[in-house]
């Protein structure tokens, strides 16, 4: 790295451990494989999220998932949602 490069490593200390205070994780056995889990942080972040294997026991198996999180920026709060279903 040269000097005044923005992508300099951080020091020791920089940054704050932000803990995880609630954290649940469910995962199906089952052939379809379900799941869902979420966590929120110290801080106010949050993620959820859900999926399953549809048609787990045919030629093109799928992995259907959706979500959110949330967390706030420097213009307040944000809370985008993601799905991923082709």
């Amino acid at each position: 790295m040269t000097e005044g490069d923005s992508k300099k490593p951080a020091k020791p200390g920089k940054y704050k451990i932000i803990p995880i205070v609630r954290h649940v994780a469910e995962i199906s056995q089952e052939r379809d494989r379900k799941y869902a889990y979420e966590y929120i942080t110290g801080n106010g972040m949050t993620r959820r999220e859900e999926g399953y294997l549809r048609d787990p026991d045919g030629e093109a198996p799928v992995q259907v998932q959706k979500g959110s999180y949330s967390y706030t920026d420097t213009d307040g709060q944000a809370s985008p949602t993601y799905r991923n279903c082709p």
